[in-house]
């Protein structure tokens, strides 16, 4: 039943080489963005982190 689930990118390319390339490019995107967010949240969240902290509460 799971034979068809692979690790695989959606897409089928014509070599592993250009699988692998593309693979490391989305990868590299993928940080960008992260890091991009990551700079948008300080920007937004920055003034009220502590204050944000404080209110969170964590139930493990």
């Amino acid at each position: 039943m799971l034979n068809h689930l692979t690790n695989k990118p959606l897409a089928s390319k014509r070599t592993d080489q250009y699988e692998e390339k593309l693979d490391v490019k989305n990868i590299a995107h993928v940080q960008d963005i992260r890091n991009r967010m990551n700079k948008v949240e300080q920007i937004i969240l920055g003034p009220y982190r502590d204050e944000l902290i404080k209110s969170i509460n964590i139930n493990l």
